[in-house]
C-alpha cells in the first residue's frame, strides 16, 4: 500500500481544522517551566542512563549497533516523558486532559503522517507526544511534540517538528528537540513555536553538574 493511502486529508476529514496561533506569554512560561524541571529531574535521577558509553562487542553488526543506540534512546525518552507527565498536573495543563505517549504512531485510528513545509508527506513515529489522542473537546489538542537523540539532531527531525507545527491536521503549539549527550556538560534542547510569521526557536539548555 502506497503512502498516498495514509495522507491525513484522505483518511480523516476533521470537522474543524486547527487554528494556528502563537503561544501566549502564560503558555510560554508554563511550557518552559515544565521542560526545564523535567530535564533537571532527568539529570538528577537518571544521568546513569544517558551519560554512559554503550559497549559494543567487536563482532556486532552495524545494524545491531544502530538498534542498540535506538533502544538506549528509548529508555531515556521514557524517563523524560514520565517527568513531563508528572509536571503537567501542577502546571495548569492538567494531565487528566492530556496523554504523554512515547513513539505514538497513530492519527486517530490511522497511521500517523505529517506534511513537511516543503509539501512532502511522511509516515512518522515521534519520540514523545503530549496530546489528547482521541478527544476533540480540548482547546489545545496537540500541545507538544519532541524529537530526542543521544547525539546531534538530524535535519529530518527538525523538519518533522516544523511539520507538526504547520500541518493543518495538527498545528502543535510547541515542538522540542533534545540532544542528551552531544555536550558533556549540558543537555541541549531547542523549543520551536509559531510566532505569528514563521517558526521561532529558543534554547532551553540544562547544565549537567560534575559528579563528585
Amino acid at each position: 500500500m502506497g503512502l498516498d493511502a495514509y495522507l491525513p486529508d484522505k483518511i480523516f476529514n476533521h470537522p474543524n481544522k486547527f487554528i494556528m496561533r502563537p503561544p501566549t506569554d502564560v503558555e510560554m512560561t508554563r511550557i518552559r517551566g515544565i521542560l526545564e524541571s523535567a530535564l533537571d529531574t532527568l539529570i538528577a535521577k537518571d544521568r546513569d542512563i544517558f551519560n554512559i558509553k554503550i559497549y559494543y562487542p567487536p563482532q556486532i553488526s552495524e545494524y545491531a549497533r544502530v538498534l542498540t543506540r535506538e533502544l538506549h534512546e528509548c529508555s531515556i525518552n521514557h524517563r523524560l516523558a514520565h517527568y513531563i507527565e508528572e509536571l503537567l498536573d501542577e502546571s495548569g495543563w492538567r494531565n487528566d486532559r492530556y496523554n504523554v505517549d512515547v513513539e505514538y504512531n497513530r492519527y486517530y485510528m490511522n497511521a500517523k503522517c505529517v506534511r513537511f513545509r516543503n509539501g512532502t508527506y511522511h509516515r512518522v513515529r515521534p519520540d514523545i507526544l503530549v496530546h489528547t489522542r482521541m478527544r476533540r473537546d480540548i482547546p489545545i489538542q496537540h500541545l507538544l511534540v519532541i524529537e530526542a537523540k543521544k547525539g546531534e539532531i538530524p535535519p529530518f527531525d527538525v523538519e518533522k517538528i516544523e511539520g507538526f507545527i504547520w500541518d493543518e491536521n495538527y498545528k502543535y503549539l510547541f515542538g522540542l528537540t533534545v540532544s542528551y549527550c552531544l555536550d558533556a556538560h549540558n543537555i541541549l534542547s531547542t523549543l520551536y513555536y509559531y510566532d505569528g510569521d514563521d517558526t521561532a526557536q529558543i534554547q532551553i539548555n540544562r547544565p549537567i553538574p560534575e559528579q563528585v
